[in-house]
């Protein structure tokens, strides 16, 4: 027997401005976007994120435990007090300054930046990541 796991479908959206006390936990995002939005005190968690695009976007507080980033671009953004435990990145472009959000835990901040390895863009020091 099949049933659904209550994982509600979000697609082909755009967030724009400024968004405060949402939560999103455990959805799905499809083509997802948003270019300097200001995401605060969001829940994400357990939500997965595929072929999304949040370009220089800050992110305050907002809990991404717990999920999966596939295929995304998430260049230029900043992370404030963000939760990142047991999150898995795969073909995501992040800047590094995301391991500053790394969890207090040493096993999931080693676990973190083998997963992120890959996924990491190091910035030309003359490229302000503010001017896209």
């Amino acid at each position: 027997m099949i049933e659904e796991n209550g994982r509600e479908h979000i697609n082909d959206k755009i967030i724009y401005g400024k968004l405060m006390n949402f939560n999103y936990h455990k959805k799905l995002f499809t083509r997802i976007g948003s270019k300097r939005g200001n995401f605060v005190n969001v829940d994400f968690s357990h939500t997965y994120f595929n072929h999304c695009y949040f370009r220089n976007c800050i992110f305050e507080s907002c809990n991404f435990n717990g999920c999966k980033i596939l295929n995304s671009n998430f260049f230029g953004s900043t992370y404030i007090s963000c939760e990142f435990d047991y999150t898995t990145f795969q073909n995501t472009l992040v800047d590094e300054e995301i391991l500053d959000s790394c969890s207090g835990y040493d096993n999931l901040k080693l676990k973190f930046a083998r997963n992120l390895k890959t996924c990491i863009v190091k910035i030309h020091p003359l490229h302000s990541k503010r001017n896209n």
